[in-house]
This record gives C-alpha cells, sequence and structure tokens, in this order.
C-alpha cells in the first residue's frame, strides 16, 4: 500500500488596483522563489484553517478566505510531492511584524508579472484562470432579472402584510408553499452550486 500523500493550503490574495488584478507573494526560505503563503494541513485542522494560519505566519496577512477552493497544484520534487489546496483571499489587513518577517519577502504585483515569476507550472495554470474565476464569481454573486423581480414582489408583498395585518399576517405570508418556493429560488440565485471545474484543477 503506497504512502498517502501529504496535503497543503494556501491563500491567493487577490486585488484590483487602478483597474487591473494584483496578487500577492512571498519568497521562499531556502532558494528565494515566489511562492503563495501555503503549508500543511495538520490533524486537527480544516484547510481553511490552515491556510488562514499560513498566510498569517508567512506573509503577515489576515483577511476574508473564499470558501470555494479554486483549484490544486502539484507541489515539490519527485518522491516528495503534494497537493496544495488555494482559496482566494481579500486582504483586510497587512501586519507590520509577523512570525516570518525576517525570512520572506512579500510583494504585491500585477497578474502578469506574476505569471512571469512562479516556477510552478500548476501554480502558473492558475494564476492564467484567475480573471476568468474572479468574473465568473462577481456574476454568481449578483441576482439575475428574474430574481431581482421576485424579491420585488417579495417586499410588496411583505409591506402590504404589515402595514393590513401586522407580523402574524407577514409569518402566515412567509410560512406559505409558493412563498417558501421563490424565497429558495433567489437562494439559489444567490449561492449556485460551484463549477466541477474549480473544484480540482
Amino acid at each position: 500500500m503506497g504512502k498517502k500523500q501529504k496535503v497543503q493550503a494556501g491563500v491567493l490574495p487577490v486585488r484590483q488596483q487602478n483597474g487591473r488584478i494584483e496578487v500577492l507573494l512571498i519568497t521562499s526560505r531556502t532558494v528565494g522563489r515566489w511562492i503563495l503563503p501555503k503549508g500543511n494541513v495538520k490533524r486537527h485542522q480544516t484547510p481553511i484553517e490552515a491556510a488562514r494560519q499560513e498566510a498569517y505566519e508567512e506573509a503577515g496577512i489576515r483577511g476574508r478566505i473564499d470558501p470555494e477552493l479554486l483549484g490544486r497544484y502539484l507541489h515539490g520534487r519527485p518522491g516528495d510531492q503534494r497537493w496544495v489546496e488555494v482559496y482566494l483571499m481579500t486582504v483586510e489587513e497587512e501586519l507590520d511584524d509577523w512570525p516570518e518577517r525576517h525570512e520572506r519577502t512579500r510583494r504585491w504585483m500585477p497578474l502578469d508579472e506574476a505569471r512571469q515569476v512562479v516556477y510552478e507550472d500548476g501554480l502558473r495554470a492558475l494564476l492564467d484562470r484567475l480573471p476568468d474565476e474572479l468574473a465568473r464569481r462577481r456574476q454568481g454573486r449578483k441576482l439575475s432579472p428574474r430574481a431581482s423581480r421576485l424579491l420585488v414582489v417579495l417586499v410588496l408583498l411583505a409591506s402590504l402584510a404589515l402595514a393590513f395585518g401586522g407580523t402574524y399576517y407577514l409569518a402566515r405570508l412567509l410560512a406559505r408553499p409558493e412563498v417558501q418556493q421563490r424565497l429558495q429560488e433567489l437562494e439559489r440565485q444567490e449561492n449556485p452550486a460551484p463549477s466541477p471545474d474549480s473544484v480540482r484543477f
């Protein structure tokens, strides 16, 4: 039976700067190559918890991690390879002091530059598909025209119920099967099922 392959998790910090996509990379401690903040997923951790910890320890950043997996790439030398699960991060805080401050350099750089400086093909492939992935996720968070109309109707019905019957009639209205169905449709519009292509690269 083969040895179980190790799994790591990391973040790809992303921001929009002057209309262009920028990502934050850090240098490795040994050779100084540009990489993502990443590390092993410990037994008691989820991948997102591990990614958040490494973002702080290696890059000195904190922020919001999108729970939808961006993708995976294979890292390491033959015989000692592991999958790295990558999540998008919106950085909310860049610390002046962090555990590995004196061992690494961190830098925001345009996406095109990042594509050129990373040495791992799998990571470069994730960067290549980043613009389309960001556009897909932004679109997924928007209400469709149909969902917007349903939301307006529900707001109007709620206003009428409150005006003429109070909270009792509003509760009865929201409990109706047809209203529940409309609410579920809105929920599906707001939280679409992730594309299979985004789960594993």
